[in-house]
């Protein structure tokens, strides 16, 4: 017996040769014993009939599978969409009473964008101005690892002079 191991298509390749075999070769016995078992010539042959019924039925019930799941992401994507369109409709039809609208639906009100202030967004040119000037001219591996030191007296005066860290 060899042990290398079958694809399906094999199996089912196999699994014919046997059912001919036993045709050509055992058709004339009533009855044949194999590791101690009595078969008729019909059930010894419907052992491998129903292994090629088996891999037949469970390679249609994959394809099934695989278009349902096909079918589900095409249903999810539609539905986003469409849920989409729903938010944007009733935000702009019910206004300010919009948010307990959009709760009977199960959605969730859009987040306002935070301003940020002055002081941070001066803390954040600040860091961003001692990052660049650390990282030098070094490869960009090395840069990433470098990460700058933010001057005390940077920050104070960027915040105490914002309009002298806005960008021209």
């Amino acid at each position: 017996m060899s042990t290398k191991r079958l694809t399906r298509s094999q199996f089912r390749v196999r699994n014919t040769k046997v059912q001919s075999g036993i045709d050509k070769d055992l058709g004339s016995l009533t009855t044949i014993q194999l590791g101690g078992e009595d078969f008729t010539v019909p059930a010894l042959k419907a052992v491998f009939a129903r292994h090629t019924a088996a891999i037949n039925a469970s390679d249609r019930a994959r394809k099934v599978a695989e278009q349902c799941v096909l079918e589900e992401k095409a249903a999810q994507v539609r539905s986003q969409q469409v849920l989409a369109t729903l938010s944007s409709y009733l935000l702009g039809t019910h206004g300010p009473k919009a948010v307990q609208v959009l709760g009977h639906f199960g959605i969730e009100a859009p987040k306002t964008e935070q301003k940020k202030s002055v002081a941070t967004r001066a803390v954040a040119v600040a860091k961003g101005k001692a990052t660049r000037a650390a990282r030098a001219t070094k490869g960009p591996v090395a840069r990433k690892a470098v990460k700058g030191k933010v001057d005390e007296r940077a920050i104070k005066d960027a915040i105490d002079r914002p309009d002298a860290t806005r960008p021209s």
